[in-house]
């Protein structure tokens, strides 16, 4: 049995195109059916989908992802990842867990995306790019062949990125340029907290 972790767009669109048998928000997560069902952190904030990943996984749920029938998906697409209607994810690309590739977004061959990165809908992810942890891509955004962008960065909507982004910065423009940095935050080895 599927559960959904969220109670906004992303877990709406979401659970009309599969079979949900639970959807619960913070305020009515309960721990005493823990094990019971395959979650899928359906919240399209990065630091909230990480800390209640971790929260239901100290908890001792499981996870799965979730596809939207209308997608094209070629390649694996690891526990706790949400691709939405119409997203495309192409031959020979790694995507992270309790990752969002969101409504028409398209990830072309050989890309690698991170852990709880949200690919915006329509951003187009050309191929051999390479997405760390945590990343926004934001809606309507390029992403040329074989450009880097670091852990916990933003790109700003309708940007064109042409070169290599650092992590932890906000970016964003034709073509796309730093425009301030962003505080640190570690999605692969911190702890969650129980009292979330």
């Amino acid at each position: 049995m599927i559960a959904l972790y969220g109670d906004g767009g992303h877990a709406v669109s979401i659970g009309g195109a599969v079979d949900v048998s639970l959807r619960v928000s913070d305020a009515t997560y309960n721990s005493s059916n823990a094990g019971r069902y395959e979650w899928c952190v359906a919240i399209g904030d990065n630091q909230t989908r990480s800390r209640i990943a971790k929260k239901l996984a100290l908890e001792g749920e499981r996870f799965t992802s979730i596809v939207a029938p209308s997608a094209v998906v070629l390649s694996s697409v690891p526990e706790g990842t949400c691709v939405l209607h119409k997203a495309v994810i192409e031959p020979g690309c790694e995507i992270g867990k309790h990752s969002i590739i969101n409504s028409g977004a398209v990830v072309c061959h050989n890309s690698k995306i991170g852990d709880y990165t949200h690919i915006s809908p329509g951003a187009t992810i050309c191929g051999g790019v390479t997405i760390g942890d945590g990343v926004w891509v934001g809606a309507g955004s390029t992403v040329k062949e074989k450009v880097r962008i670091g852990d916990g960065s933003v790109i700003g909507a309708g940007s064109v990125v042409v070169s290599d982004i650092g992590e932890s910065v906000m970016a964003y423009g034709v073509p796309c340029r730093i425009i301030r940095g962003l505080e640190k935050v570690h999605y692969g080895t911190e702890h969650a907290r129980r009292d979330i």
